[in-house]
């Protein structure tokens, strides 16, 4: 009996043993300090950080004359800062990106101008997450060199490869990850000292007012916009102009074609070509709807989604002067303008422009109406 008590000790010894070589083998005391440092990092009131994020997908365009089809890549990218404080006694986190500021709180985005979207409830990661964590058990492994700790993963679903640089702070994280179907994903986070940026008024008020009332679904509104950005151009249409003034009465229709680079005023047969500026004709479609998020006033007419959104004096007498030549020759100068465009079934409708002005006459000077409407077939 005795001696069956020492068979089995020495085999439980050597298992324990075993199960101790294969723990630090895979870096477990590496993995228990990094997470520690990671929620460590986490659990402060505020911080901050630059993020990059790059996704890169296979993908093909069909030439619809040919009918060719082209291998190509498709991409989304993202460098932000990002930052996090407490506000109302939860977390409210921050992403700024081309001078545009996000704001995420409890299935709200709120952007720097005060405009406040609700978020799609998250997809369910329960699961996801338990695959993940039992790859990086079975399949996974943690070494370290220095500061950098190399965290990888091998299996039929994903490779997955993360850096990160810690010594009693985390210091930075890069992390790249492919996919079955070729789409590869990669990403950094490098940690920095919070700015003492302020929440803008504009955002407190608009958290306070979503949490009374849930304002618009942002994914309804990007799945009514983005499709119509995405085959704007080119753009054809019929261009109503009007002004109205004291000494100047104008009406006249004008076919519109806008083709990116130029935007063609077609008058009794003269042709009038306006340049557009260079960033009009790069711009991404992803990159205009945010632009229309953040700075457009939202209402829903007639199953219809139409943005109003308001332009300063100098992109307004700049465009009235294009289309209408004699208003810069009487001297006539806008205030501000306000832009309104209506969307409906995954396409721009109507575009029109209205704008209030005044012209110098002898002691006193007029005012001036301008209007510019295109409806689009």
């Amino acid at each position: 009996m005795k001696r069956k008590l020492i068979i089995v000790g020495a085999v439980f010894l050597v298992l324990i043993l075993i199960l101790t070589c294969i723990f630090f083998w895979k870096g477990g005391h590496h993995a228990l300090f990094l997470a520690d440092t990671l929620e460590d990092w986490l659990d402060a009131d505020t911080g901050a950080a630059a993020v990059t994020f790059q996704l890169q997908r296979p993908d093909y365009a069909v030439d619809p004359d040919t009918g060719r089809i082209t291998p190509q890549v498709g991409q989304l990218s993202l460098t932000a800062d990002g930052s996090w404080c407490e506000y109302a006694d939860e977390p409210l986190y921050c992403l700024t990106a081309e001078g545009i500021s996000a704001y995420f709180r409890e299935g709200i985005v709120c952007l720097d101008s005060g405009k406040a979207y609700t978020l799609p409830q998250p997809p369910d990661l329960s699961g996801t997450t338990k695959k993940l964590r039992t790859g990086l058990i079975l399949y996974g492994r943690v070494t370290k060199e220095g500061d950098t700790y190399t965290v990888t993963m091998d299996t039929e679903e994903l490779e997955l490869t993360v850096l990160i640089t810690a010594d009693k702070t985390l210091r930075s994280i890069s992390a790249t990850a492919l996919l079955p179907d070729g789409t590869a994903l990669s990403g950094s986070v490098t940690p920095h000292a919070p700015g003492p940026d302020a929440i803008p008024q504009a955002v407190t008020d608009a958290l306070v007012l979503a949490q009374m009332e849930p304002p618009t679904l942002l994914t309804d509104l990007l799945d009514e916009i983005l499709p119509a950005l995405r085959n704007l151009l080119p753009l054809s249409g019929e261009l109503t102009l009007g002004v109205e003034c004291g000494i100047l009465d104008l009406s006249e229709t004008a076919d519109f074609r806008l083709n990116g680079k130029t935007a063609e005023l077609e008058r009794r047969g003269i042709i009038v070509t306006i340049d557009l500026p260079e960033e009009f004709s790069a711009a991404d479609p992803t990159a205009l709807a945010l632009l229309l998020l953040r700075n457009g006033e939202f209402s829903r007419e007639e199953g219809s989604a139409v943005f109003r959104v308001l332009l300063p004096a100098e992109p307004t007498n700049e465009l009235c002067s294009a289309l209408v030549p004699q208003i810069a020759d009487l001297g006539v100068t806008f205030t501000e303008s306000q832009a309104v465009l209506t969307f409906a079934e995954g396409a721009l409708r109507t575009m029109s422009l209205h704008a209030d002005g005044t012209v110098p006459f002898l002691f006193s000077p007029l005012p001036v109406s301008f209007r510019a409407e295109l409806n689009i077939p």
